[in-house]
């Protein structure tokens, strides 16, 4: 239910916004304005992390940073937790993305 959105712009409805593209993207955004983007293309992973209160425009990636170690692990576990709920193991989509995640 989005009515409590409408009615207050600062209301919390969700934890967490989930994305996926096919089977090459997988990311994760937070209530606190933390997003991650784990990818997956031509046998490379990558992982961006941005604080989009501080950094709307995704210029700055966090993720190799000590300091956001703990916020990384904390997303994917997200990430983890969603595949399995949701049963993203299809051939062509998340069946063909996880395997290729060595954290996952």
């Amino acid at each position: 239910d989005l009515a409590p959105c409408l009615a207050d712009g600062d209301a919390t409805v969700r934890q967490h916004m989930l994305l996926a593209y096919r089977n090459l993207m997988r990311g994760v955004r937070d209530a606190d304005g933390r997003k991650l983007i784990e990818t997956a293309a031509h046998g490379q992973c990558h992982t961006q992390l941005f604080d989009l209160e501080r950094d709307p425009w995704e210029l700055h990636n966090l993720a190799g940073e000590p300091q956001h170690a703990e916020t990384v692990l904390r997303l994917r576990d997200t990430l983890r937790t969603w595949r399995d709920d949701w049963d993203d193991n299809r051939p062509g989509q998340g069946g063909d993305f996880w395997p290729q995640m060595e954290w996952a």
